[in-house]
């Protein structure tokens, strides 16, 4: 049915994105979506991070997961660095605690701006402006958590599996 689009993807990448899809375990041998394919062909996001959402959902993850997806999907960097250097401040650094995880470090300057975002607007600002992060960039990023929590809700995951975790971001945490 590709090849009837007024232009069709190149048949490379078709061939890729079925054996991804197979190697995922959403696509089956008679070229059928599995009960994870359906859930995937729903969300409007690569199904890599699609899956993992579904994983982490499963594991009661489900927010953390949620948020990272939405931050990997969006083009535009949490943390606001300077041109000149490109680097990210020791305030920035600071949010991956002792984990030296970019990932775990947005979700940890997310989860902060949250709780900054519960004081109004003036502090959703100043907490912003403090830590150098990129405000319409996190309000994006919520926009799209909110609507891939709201997928996986409505494809039948509980809403218990988002409910927002404590983390540990600088000694052992487990569920890091």
């Amino acid at each position: 049915f590709l090849s009837k689009c007024m232009e069709p993807p190149p048949i490379d990448a078709v061939i890729e994105a079925e054996v991804l899809l197979r190697e995922m375990r959403a696509l089956d041998n008679k070229d059928e979506l599995t009960p994870l394919g359906k859930i995937l062909a729903r969300l409007p996001i690569e199904p890599r991070l699609g899956k993992m959402m579904v994983l982490g959902a499963l594991f009661f993850a489900g927010d953390a997961l949620t948020t990272m997806a939405a931050a990997s999907a969006n083009a535009s960097e949490v943390f606001m660095t300077d041109m000149t250097r490109g680097r990210l401040t020791y305030q920035q650094r600071n949010f991956a605690g002792n984990k030296f995880s970019d990932h775990v470090a947005m979700l940890n300057a997310f989860q902060c701006w949250e709780n900054a975002r519960q004081g109004g607007e003036m502090s959703e600002v100043n907490f912003c402006d403090h830590k150098n992060l990129n405000m319409p960039t996190l309000r994006t990023t919520w926009e799209a958590k909110n609507q891939l929590k709201d997928l996986l809700v409505s494809s039948g995951f509980p809403e218990e599996c988002f409910t927002p975790q404590e983390y540990n971001f600088n000694g052992p945490d487990p569920k890091l």
